[in-house]
């Protein structure tokens, strides 16, 4: 390739476009995407959103040989009952592979499960990689507000170890409801790559990755704060504690 990878490139599939309370509509005004969904006005979408022919051809222009497309997140429905999730996760995951289908050579996909119900999130991403169409799932760092090294979430873990899934590992936006990070957008600057971090901090002292050393695992925003807390992490783990008992090399090892 003589051009890049954009690993981290949003989108919302028109078979998630309506009326319902749960699905988003998009609309241009002045030259950009807005975003409507569930009350609130997203106007910082800077590209195409939605028509696959128009989102190669802008990648192109910026010299991006290869994109992975991955959910809006707020697509993930991670908020929502488990059966309707996974009945909404299944449609976007097919307008994902759409997608993919009409573009092989210059477009990949990841698409999401029912993280609301870990045994359920393994079964359909085993179900979703035998298909071979999507490379792997994008999940929020937080599910209802636990983090991903939580014991619960362990099928899902296993099922993408075993099944060689790509786990994109991205903020919710909304978990860390600080009063600090209301103001000058920093619930996005500072809060996205804080909540990244913890959740990546948990999945390593928890002993996750150290579980299942094949995971793949790509985090957002560079791994929020991570690599510079790697120092930090081991002095934790070598207090002893939770953390050394579920780990037994230091956290840098799982990094």
């Amino acid at each position: 390739m003589t051009g890049g990878i954009d690993a981290h490139a949003h989108v919302i599939v028109p078979e998630l476009l309506g009326p319902e309370e749960w699905q988003p509509t998009l609309s241009w005004e002045d030259g950009r995407h807005v975003i409507r969904h569930q009350g609130r006005t997203i106007r910082s979408a800077r590209h195409e959103w939605s028509d696959v022919t128009a989102i190669v051809a802008g990648q192109a222009e910026t010299g991006i040989d290869h994109t992975l497309l991955c959910p809006w997140i707020e697509l993930l429905f991670a908020d929502a009952d488990a059966a309707d999730a996974l009945r909404r996760c299944r449609t976007g995951n097919d307008g994902l592979a759409a997608m993919v289908a009409e573009n092989p050579e210059r477009l990949s996909a990841l698409g999401a499960v029912p993280m609301q119900d870990p045994s359920l999130a393994a079964d359909e991403l085993k179900a979703l990689m035998a298909q071979g169409a999507l490379s792997g799932v994008e999940v929020p760092a937080s599910v209802s507000g636990t983090y991903l090294g939580d014991d619960s979430l362990g099928p899902f873990w296993a099922a993408a170890e075993e099944t060689g899934a790509l786990v994109f590992i991205h903020p919710t936006t909304r978990a860390l409801e600080i009063d600090a990070l209301s103001g000058y957008h920093l619930w996005n600057a500072v809060g996205n790559p804080i909540e990244t971090t913890i959740t990546a901090a948990q999945l390593i002292l928890s002993g996750t990755m150290q579980r299942h050393p094949e995971l793949r695992v790509l985090l957002a925003h560079g791994g929020g704060a991570l690599a510079a807390l790697r120092g930090r992490l081991d002095h934790a783990w070598s207090l002893g504690g939770p953390a050394s008992e579920r780990l037994t090399s230091p956290p840098t090892e799982s990094m």
